[in-house]
């Protein structure tokens, strides 16, 4: 499974959301990070006396670190202005998510809740960004984009220095635990932020945050819920244009075979299991015992 996190300042990932990360790429999921900012304007640039300019840079090179502890797939650092996303045209926001999207054919995409957890206009605008693109790919024609997540919290941390907003319990679609692993790579990455040391000290993000994770599904309402972002969902795995290696051992495997075998299962979509017969014909069999379709490559559909 692929699956894009899109968030709008270094540490937004590893303020929690790296515990799920961890846990995606030990499990074999591909793992990209789409931030919109470099996080330039934090108040944290008065200690050191820096610009903007040298701000940004070294929370660029701190997220870079982060992208080698949690073994990301590939990571994407935008410059529009911190703390300013709210000022712009959303259409330039909206266009570098898109953008982002359709180079990596993600599965499922992972931001902020409606709420943003700590509130930060920043937060918010880039769920409503990501929501607004989502609607706008998700369908027939991007088969492999199938899930919007939100990243959440269920309860505020006692005598935390900001206000937090949590999603409450019966919202919550998908909830799994972490391992011990997962969690050293989770305060791994939070030291990544040197300069965010005493920042992260008070806040006491690395007591903060257990082995629970919870996910908002958009549009979906699972109970019990999911215990894992691919449930329910049947994975496309046909590699996006120009990737040079599969992205699971499923792929691996097709690749390595005469007629590459790509599959799908069937999920409310309507998507199927898809086997490649030959050149130009492909042939899908419904898991559900809807039947059986030969598709071809020229968009003709005809059941037999």
């Amino acid at each position: 499974m692929r699956i894009l996190y899109i968030f709008p300042h270094p540490d937004d990932e590893s303020f929690g959301p790296a515990r799920a990360m961890a846990a995606q790429r030990r499990q074999g999921d591909d793992v990209y990070l789409l931030t919109l900012t470099r996080g330039e304007a934090t108040k944290v640039r008065h200690k050191f006396g820096w610009t903007l300019e040298q701000m940004g840079e070294a929370r660029y090179r701190e997220l870079s670190n982060v992208k080698t502890t949690l073994d990301l797939n590939d990571i994407r650092i935008l410059n529009l202005p911190d703390g300013g996303l709210q000022e712009l045209d959303p259409w330039t926001i909206e266009k570098s998510i898109r953008d982002e999207i359709l180079r990596i054919e993600p599965h499922v995409i992972v931001t902020f809740p409606i709420h943003g957890i700590s509130g930060f206009p920043d937060h918010i605008v880039t769920h409503f960004a990501v929501t607004r693109v989502y609607l706008e790919l998700q369908g027939p024609e991007h088969p492999w984009l199938q899930r919007l997540a939100f990243f959440t919290v269920v309860s505020a941390p006692a005598e935390f220095p900001w206000h937090v907003n949590v999603t409450a319990p019966a919202q919550i679609d998908c909830a799994f635990q972490v391992k011990d692993s997962d969690m050293d790579l989770f305060h791994k990455s939070l030291d990544c932020y040197v300069t965010y040391a005493d920042v992260i000290a008070r806040t006491r993000v690395h007591q903060v945050f257990d082995r629970n994770v919870h996910f908002e599904l958009f549009r979906e309402d699972q109970k019990p819920p999911f215990e894992d972002l691919s449930e329910g969902l049947g994975m496309s795995l046909i590699a996006p244009p120009g990737r040079e290696k599969p992205a699971s051992g499923r792929e691996a495997r097709a690749a390595k075979a005469p007629d590459p075998v790509r599959r799908v299962h069937w999920h409310p979509l309507g998507f199927a299991q898809i086997d490649q017969i030959s050149g130009g014909i492909w042939e899908a069999e419904g898991a559900d015992g809807r039947g059986f379709l030969r598709l071809y490559r020229d968009g003709d559909r005809r059941p037999f």
